[in-house]
């Protein structure tokens, strides 16, 4: 009887915490989502001189766009987006341009079949954050072209 006593409290203390740990969450998590909102609608349907010119600063300053081009593309956008939102980290913007050139065998910085032929890449990831259940800490995935 105590040994069952024992281990049921034992057990029902560890749920017990693990749901006040939930609960103190999820205000956490609503403020993380109304920051993310916020910074996804600040340019609603305008974006001023100053917002450009920082997002295209942030752009050229990841080695995105090619030279002389003006404006910003779509990905170029996304990509300062997520950025800025914390979902990644200018490293893992690095690491798959690292893949892409291992890949990139013509060096035209497009990827085509031809490239693809006899390639192999190792991608190693990351954990950048703990708010991010996207993948197990021990996601390795390698692929073979």
């Amino acid at each position: 009887g105590r040994v069952f006593a024992c281990a049921y409290i034992f057990v029902g203390s560890l749920l017990t915490a693990r749901i006040l740990a939930m609960i103190v969450s999820i205000p956490i998590s609503n403020r993380q989502k109304r920051l993310e909102q916020r910074i996804l609608r600040q340019f609603g349907r305008n974006m001023g001189h100053s917002d450009y010119r920082t997002i295209q600063q942030t752009v050229r300053g990841l080695g995105l766009g090619a030279a002389g081009m003006s404006g910003v593309h779509k990905a170029e956008f996304a990509i300062a987006m997520l950025l800025s939102l914390g979902r990644i980290q200018e490293s893992d913007i690095a690491d798959c341009f690292e893949a892409f050139n291992d890949l990139n065998k013509t060096r035209n910085g497009r990827l085509n079949s031809a490239d693809l032929t006899e390639s192999t890449v190792f991608l190693p990831y990351h954990r950048t954050s703990s708010s991010s259940p996207r993948a197990p800490a021990s996601y390795n995935r390698s692929f073979m072209l």
